[in-house]
This record gives structure tokens, C-alpha cells and sequence, in this order.
């Protein structure tokens, strides 16, 4: 089981500067962690949970880069399992219900 953590600050340049959050540091451990693992042969699926607060469609970006590195090494891109289990709160802030 992989548990993704990553720190995503908010942009302070390019598109979407002050409101997007920026995801280079995420993406860097996706790769690095999917370039590690692939080297070995798996023998129960690898579950990958996301926590990082990062765009729609990122858990099917995440399972692309780590089925792109398995089918390197091995056929085991159908044990890739990856789920998502984001914040909804921006630092400093909470809503009681």
C-alpha cells in the first residue's frame, strides 16, 4: 500500500496563480514511486491512496504512470488499485455542520 501525502501549495505563477494548487512536487514522488516499484514483481494488488489536495482526474493520472512503469518490467498493470481520500478544507479553515 502506497499513501500519497504531498504537500500542493497554491500557485504563485502561471495559469491559474493564487487559486490552483501547484502539483510539480506531487507528480515528482508519482514518478519516483512508480519507477521504484515497477522494478519489482508484484504478488498482491498495489493499492495507491491519494490524500494530496490535487485536480479531478488525478487517481486516473496516477494509475496511467504506474501501469505505464509496470508494463516495463512486468504484466501486472491490472493489479494497480488506486484510491482517493482528499481534503476539503484549506489550511486554517473549518465548517461545522
Amino acid at each position: 500500500m502506497i499513501f500519497f501525502a504531498v504537500n500542493t501549495p497554491t500557485k504563485t505563477q502561471g495559469k491559474g496563480a493564487g487559486k490552483a494548487c501547484a502539483t510539480k512536487y506531487f507528480e515528482n514522488a508519482v514518478r519516483e514511486i512508480a519507477e521504484f516499484t515497477s522494478q519489482y514483481q508484484l504478488k498482491e494488488d498495489l493499492i495507491i491512496i491519494e490524500k494530496s489536495t490535487v485536480p479531478v482526474g488525478t487517481c486516473e493520472w496516477i494509475e496511467k504512470i504506474f501501469i505505464d512503469f509496470q508494463e516495463k518490467y512486468t504484466e501486472n498493470k491490472d493489479k494497480i488499485i488506486v484510491l482517493s481520500n482528499p481534503e476539503f478544507m484549506a489550511e486554517g479553515r473549518i465548517i461545522f455542520y
